[in-house]
């Protein structure tokens, strides 16, 4: 057999890229001065969501945030909280009713509001691996400040409270929830497209590489930067 064909019949496999290690004190953020490129304005649906695997639990582990002492910066945190509950926190709430995930292990989480400005009612919902876990009403609210970036994997005001272990697949998009039912939870990588998604509603969307942190699929406006520490990339991730 030819070696071309040798090659060829051995098949390079899918591609399902990589993550971010965070330990310690570390972040990374958008740099744009636009930040307004990011903002959940009142009403309007939004998703949050990535894969994460904790190393270690009864602590903050932050996946993104806007919120700092900055003039205007206290805007919404997604993470799970030291009881060991996926919440999503600011400007408004939802928190899941009780604990279920532990260390060593990936999930996909998400925060998603149903936005009137989308036909829906203002539902805040949680996901954890497509089951819904929290669900509260009424949160129509503004999320808006021009200059706040998204922090990954820490608190820029409070680094302690930070990610210890891996996120993957970051995406958050806007003037659609994505998620407005229990769901399977993605097998593959995150798109610009994927579970249905517009892409021209998707602000952020990164975490995926092997070899590079700042590296994004997507960034609506600037360029994603290590903060604080030095996060590592990895080629561990969750397909």
């Amino acid at each position: 057999m030819p070696m071309q064909q040798m090659f060829l019949g051995l098949g390079a496999g899918a591609d399902n890229g990589g993550s971010v290690f965070f330990d310690a004190n570390e972040n990374i953020k958008t740099n744009t001065g636009s930040s307004q490129v990011f903002n959940f304005d009142t009403n309007n649906s939004f998703c949050v969501e990535a894969f994460i695997k904790m190393d270690t639990m009864s602590r903050y582990n932050y996946v993104a945030l806007r919120w700092s002492g900055a003039s205007g910066g206290y805007l919404w945190r997604f993470g799970v909280d030291n009881n060991n509950k996926l919440f999503f926190a600011g400007v408004i709430n939802s928190t899941q009713s009780s604990a279920s995930m532990t260390t060593d292990t990936w999930y996909h989480v998400a925060a998603v509001r149903e936005g009137t400005s989308q036909g829906y009612s203002n539902y805040l919902r949680l996901y954890i691996d497509g089951t819904e876990v929290a669900s509260d009403s009424g949160n129509g609210a503004s999320m808006e400040d021009n200059t706040e970036p998204i922090s990954i994997g820490a608190n820029r005001e409070a680094l302690q409270y930070s990610m210890r272990g891996y996120v993957s697949n970051l995406r958050i998009t806007v003037n659609q929830p994505v998620y407005t039912s229990s769901f399977t939870k993605p097998t593959e990588k995150l798109t610009m497209t994927s579970q249905s998604v517009t892409s021209s509603n998707v602000r952020l969307l990164c975490c995926q590489s092997t070899d590079d942190v700042t590296a994004a699929e997507h960034v609506q406006a600037g360029a994603l930067v290590v903060d604080n520490g030095t996060p590592t990339p990895s080629d561990e991730n969750p397909f």
